[in-house]
């Protein structure tokens, strides 16, 4: 009895569990049990997963003066890669950088915070890509970032290479975009000057004014430098781009036979402008153009703002007269200024960085004769070969409590001598003309103008954010 009650339930259960008894044909069954996929697991999924690397730059179109994020996504966890940046300058040379990284955890490089770990240079440097461009072959000349036609943007090419590439190294890119550079903004005015004896190029804003003026001069290269005159137009301020000899019909000679009458015109022209203001302004002068602005500031109470960038105070090259009288006297070693090293690369002499240190009683008394509403702000690089830092020091001390107020000095650790506009590509050693006796210089030799690359770039990023604040508050009058 039990057993028949045993096998009774038996083929009750074979029934209801028999697809045959709901009537499903047992195929179906067994080819939806085939074709339905396995379910997923995260690690089969990542291994599956396709990596599509994507290459930023923001903004593609921007003044010079900004920095752009250059930024990779889309990449494998810990892969690694090269970024290369390449430019064509006005004179046909090739420039270029590159720099090698590794992706982070979630497959990203930006360059503004992932360290480079080689190529052309190495940590974290946000600009290193653009301010670590050299020429391809040859040396840097001082007209590196030049530009005849002002209104084009200066074109970087940035390309994603796959590993870590050479710097020549041909590897297909992954993704590549282009940057392109303003040195003027819509709206400026760039008119070029030879009225009277002035020669230049003036930038007038965008907009009715009148707005804060300045007179911009550059060191004894010759020719002209416009590129800081275009940008500080772009931001407001109207800007006379002066050239003083080796320009147009101003002969070499002429830096042998400078007149302060010269500047002085200058600075009348620019006050005369109809949207400029009218009765003071601002200069700014690096090198031997900063020493000129020191000598017209002491000369031209106009001058309301004094910006001096590697300079001195002392004279050199030569003797330096206004309306025909003697003012500065170079010292009599006037043609000894750089000597060649053993590298083949022409450095400042121990003589000239002397005598460029000397501060006399009558420095000091001309300084302190100057108006109280005229301000001075001298910045120094001081791995600059010229060392300039040591002459200011020694004349800071020498001044009154009153002119202190009048007077900034502000050194920068391990900056070196040629400061362009931010992000301007670095060479603490580049081929330039010296405008001396013997001919041999005059055509163009290496010199050496020291400094760090992160630590130049850091003062020009600083300089540039200090110009148009100095400018602006001691020549735009506060009701």
């Amino acid at each position: 009895m039990e057993d028949e009650e045993v096998m009774k339930s038996l083929t009750i259960s074979r029934k209801i569990f028999s697809p045959i008894y709901y009537g499903i044909n047992t195929r179906q069954i067994i080819g939806v049990l085939v074709t339905q996929p396995k379910r997923q697991t995260h690690s089969n999924i990542q291994q599956r997963q396709e990596y599509v690397p994507v290459l930023t730059v923001s903004p593609k179109n921007a003044l010079y003066d900004v920095r752009p994020t250059i930024r990779v996504e889309g990449l494998k966890p810990n892969k690694t890669i090269t970024l290369k940046a390449q430019m064509v300058e006005d004179k046909g040379k090739l420039l270029y950088s590159n720099a090698h990284f590794i992706a982070d955890k979630n497959g990203v490089v930006d360059v503004s915070s992932s360290p480079s770990l080689g190529g052309s240079y190495e940590g974290v440097f946000p600009s290193g890509l653009l301010s670590t461009l050299k020429i391809a072959t040859g040396h840097f000349e001082f007209g590196n970032i030049y530009k005849n036609n002002m209104h084009e943007p200066i074109k970087v090419k940035i390309s994603l290479q796959d590993g870590h590439q050479h710097i020549d190294s041909n590897e297909e890119e992954l993704d590549g975009t282009e940057l392109n550079r303003y040195m003027i903004a819509e709206g400026v005015q760039r008119i070029p000057i030879r009225e009277g004896n002035i020669r230049g190029v003036l930038y007038i804003p965008n907009g009715e004014g009148p707005f804060p003026g300045v007179i911009d001069m550059f060191g004894a290269v010759g020719m002209l430098t416009e590129s800081r005159a275009a940008l500080n137009a772009s931001r407001g301020i109207a800007s006379l781009c002066l050239a003083y000899f080796s320009y147009e019909d101003l002969p070499v000679s002429r830096i042998r036979d400078l007149d302060l009458s010269y500047f002085e015109e200058a600075l009348k022209f620019l006050l005369s402008r109809p949207n400029v203001i009218s009765d003071r302004c601002g200069v700014i002068g690096n090198c031997f153009g900063g020493y000129l602005a020191y000598r017209m500031a002491l000369h031209f109470n106009e001058l309301k703002s004094v910006f001096i960038i590697n300079a001195t105070h002392n004279p050199f090259f030569a003797d330096l007269k206004y309306k025909g009288k003697l003012i500065a006297k170079c010292p009599k070693s006037k043609d000894i200024v750089v000597s060649k090293g053993s590298d083949d690369t022409y450095m400042p002499t121990e003589w000239f960085n002397d005598s460029i240190a000397t501060v006399t009683p009558s420095d000091v008394e001309a300084f302190e004769k100057t108006n109280d509403d005229q301000h001075f702000m001298v910045t120094i690089g001081d791995e600059d070969c010229y060392q300039f830092h040591n002459g200011w020091l020694k004349f800071q001390e020498k001044l009154s409590n009153k002119k202190l107020k009048n007077f900034s000095l502000k050194i920068y650790r391990k900056a070196g001598h040629i400061i362009h506009p931010p992000y301007s590509p670095f060479s603490s050693v580049v081929f330039a003309q010296l405008w001396q006796s013997d001919p041999r210089l005059n055509k163009g030799v290496l010199c050496k103008f020291g400094g760090q690359v992160k630590e130049t770039i850091h003062m020009q990023e600083d300089v540039w954010k200090l110009i148009p604040d100095f400018i602006i508050s001691h020549v735009v009058k506060t009701k």
